[in-house]
């Protein structure tokens, strides 16, 4: 590579990996205060359950106390995936002006990988671990990025975020069943626990994958600046 004027301009995606990262952190912290709730519901539920009558006029205030919990992670899903997608796209879009070629991934993956049936279940990590290859600050190589290893933390944060969502698939099916809603609260309540820890994991591990990406971009493209000059 000779010089950066040739290819298209790098967008810094600093702000919107600040806020995304500020987003799921709030999220994990959410999910664990809502952790605590679903222990305490388990603690009220078992001496509701031994004939306690004080338990008994306890446990609906500590199920809606759930409820709510649970509409405010909602929410913060719902705003996590917008400025999650915009920093994506933006984050392939920079390979090109790193000079990068020869990528496998088209951007418009970085979106629709997400919504489309059975392929979503991979196609979203092999965008995330192709940006994450290409954005290694060591290499201005255009071809060489595919020699770069993708670290254990990519399978981690994917893994968990699948166990997340299968889990909460688990919790749908389960409450739009025929069971009454005290019992279908009561049966589902384990398993949405489980899906709280897996999603605060997940995030978790994002966290730090919007971190290190945000970090190697902005790392590269001040050594190719120094390298070959800033681009006109």
């Amino acid at each position: 590579m000779d010089s950066l004027g040739t290819f298209p301009p790098y967008v810094s995606t600093r702000g919107l990996g600040h806020a995304v990262t500020g987003l799921l952190l709030a999220y994990v912290l959410l999910s664990c205060v809502v952790v605590g709730s679903d222990l305490a519901f388990f603690e009220v539920a078992g001496r509701v359950a031994s004939g306690d009558a004080v338990a008994a006029s306890e446990h609906p205030a500590t199920v809606a106390t759930v409820g709510w919990r649970r509409g405010g992670q909602t929410l913060l899903v719902l705003g996590i995936a917008g400025p999650f997608l915009c920093w994506l796209y933006l984050s392939r879009a920079n390979l090109r002006a790193f000079g990068m070629r020869r990528m496998q991934y088209k951007r418009i993956w970085t979106v629709s990988g997400f919504f489309v049936p059975a392929l979503n279940l991979i196609r979203p990590y092999q965008v995330v671990r192709e940006i994450w290859q290409a954005s290694d600050p060591e290499s201005d190589d255009a071809f060489g990025w595919k020699y770069t290893e993708a670290p254990l933390l990519l399978s981690l944060w994917w893994g968990s975020l699948l166990g997340w969502v299968i889990l909460e698939a688990i919790v749908l099916a389960m409450q739009t069943s025929g069971l009454g809603t005290a019992a279908r609260f009561q049966a589902t309540q384990p398993i949405a626990t489980l899906a709280d820890v897996a999603g605060a994991i997940g995030a978790s591990f994002a966290f730090f994958v919007v971190s290190e990406i945000t970090r190697a971009q902005r790392e590269k493209w001040g050594h190719l600046v120094e390298r070959y000059g800033t681009p006109i």
